[in-house]
């Protein structure tokens, strides 16, 4: 009887430690994505600070979430949910630990990395693999995201300082996606940096000092011919040389200096119009980057309308371009006011990193003071695809049924070029066309360029 009973308990001991690894097992698994959740995460990373080499946390949310679950429901809610816990895990290395943190909120945190620049590559494809729409019931959902980035031992030697940090980033990007420059290999369209309390002090002497400048980046139309360029903000700073809105974006919002900077930024392009206008041999619409919170500002419409009165009072043939984030879906009054008054004024209003949010084309239907879009980069980066061509191509003929021009940004090379002017975009812009550069160096391309074509 004794032996019996021994043998019965040995024989339970493995049930038992089957039943306690799959408690575990499931204690760390998000149960609607099969993701692991935010225990594993906090596991997993262990202590950042004694590992050597970097490693790179990325912290996503996504955009408009809500508007999905109040239209389509929370079951629809939980398949997008599902799909983008897909695309995020399949961008993930062997050594990655991508997680579901709650909500629509997801995190990966990398192996270890060779150099900063490798997580904005891996922060960039993350944001790639979720521009595709997502096919619903028939429906193509483009679920946009916003990302923070954070580096041990850069921005924290643990988990939770890094998960502070990307958060900060993350809402910034969020918030504020302002003067960031264009997308370009090897950059990142996200803020990554925090405030620095040193920078605010030199931020603030540089806008008496003036050592905000622009660089300018030409578009062409259809027919190679130039009719734009934007302007994208840079600080020369003293001690740290050129930066960009990238270095020090997190500071100037902090110190309560953006909406001073974008007015800069405006007189600034403005001023140089008329010479990048002389070297094209014609007009050039001038674009320039703004929130809207900007956009709503006591002194922005003003301002802009005191810049324009020492040239006629009114932005010849849309001269003047602002370009802003998606907005919201059905305007405010107050920003429908604002977009007329700047329309009066000649003044167009862009959309960047259009087709990229929850509801793109119906941004078009309820804003009709907009005038352009700017397709997404990553989009025009995967023209090749026959989903995302079609995609595109249904904003074209959207934004041409109402008037409204298309700007193909983001193109690198000759065949993207190709395929954006088969879909029917009016202009492109990129690092295949130019490169952002200084007033001089931009006049002079300007004026080879025209003697090309």
């Amino acid at each position: 009887m004794a032996e019996r009973s021994v043998t019965g308990a040995l024989g339970r001991v493995p049930q038992r430690v089957r039943a306690f690894v799959d408690r575990r097992r499931r204690s760390y698994v998000d149960p609607l994505t099969c993701l692991g959740n935010r225990a594993l995460l906090f596991e997993r990373a262990g202590d950042l600070g004694a590992e050597p080499g970097l490693r790179a946390l990325l912290l996503l949310d996504l955009d408009g979430f809500k508007q999905v679950n109040d239209t389509l429901g929370h079951a629809q809610g939980d398949l997008v949910l599902q799909e983008v816990a897909r695309r995020v895990a399949a961008t993930a290395g062997p050594d990655d630990l991508a997680v579901r943190l709650g909500g629509d909120e997801f995190a990966v945190l990398t192996a270890p990395l060779t150099d900063p620049a490798e997580g904005d590559r891996r922060a960039e494809e993350v944001v790639a693999a979720l521009v595709p729409p997502i096919r619903l019931d028939g429906l193509d959902l483009t679920v946009g995201c916003s990302l923070g980035l954070a580096l041990s031992g850069r921005d924290g030697e643990d988990l939770a300082r890094l998960l502070r940090v990307a958060d900060r980033a993350m809402y910034a990007a969020k918030a504020s996606r302002t003067l960031a420059a264009p997308t370009r290999p090897g950059a990142s369209a996200w803020v990554s940096e925090t405030p620095d309390p040193a920078l605010a002090t030199d931020l603030a002497r540089a806008l008496e000092r003036g050592e905000m400048l622009v660089h300018h980046q030409p578009q062409v139309d259809a027919d190679g011919r130039i009719v734009g360029c934007e302007a994208l903000l840079r600080w020369q700073h003293p001690g740290r040389g050129l930066l960009t809105p990238r270095d020090f974006l997190a500071t100037a919002e902090s110190a309560g200096l953006l909406d001073h900077i974008t007015l800069v930024a405006v007189e600034q392009a403005l001023a140089d119009q008329p010479r990048l206008a002389e070297a094209a041999g014609g007009p050039v619409s001038v674009s320039v980057n703004v929130s809207g919170r900007d956009l709503l500002g006591r002194d922005f419409v003003p301002h802009v309308r005191s810049l324009l009165a020492g040239r006629g009072g009114v932005a010849t043939a849309g001269g003047l371009v602002l370009e802003m984030s998606e907005p919201a879906h059905r305007p405010a009054p107050a920003v429908v006011e604002v977009f007329e008054e700047l329309a009066d004024l000649g003044a167009r209003i862009s959309v960047q990193d259009f087709g990229a949010g929850p509801s793109s084309l119906a941004v078009l239907a309820h804003h009709p003071g907009l005038a352009e879009v700017k397709v997404h980069p990553l989009l025009v980066r995967r023209l090749a695809d026959p989903d995302v061509s079609r995609f595109v191509g249904a904003i074209v003929a959207a934004s041409h049924g109402l008037g409204v021009l298309v700007v193909a940004e983001g193109v690198e090379d000759e065949a993207t070029a190709r395929r954006a002017r088969d879909l029917g975009c009016d202009r492109v812009q990129g690092y295949w066309l130019a490169p952002p550069a200084p007033l001089a160096a931009t006049v002079a391309w300007l004026a080879a360029r025209r003697a090309q074509v």
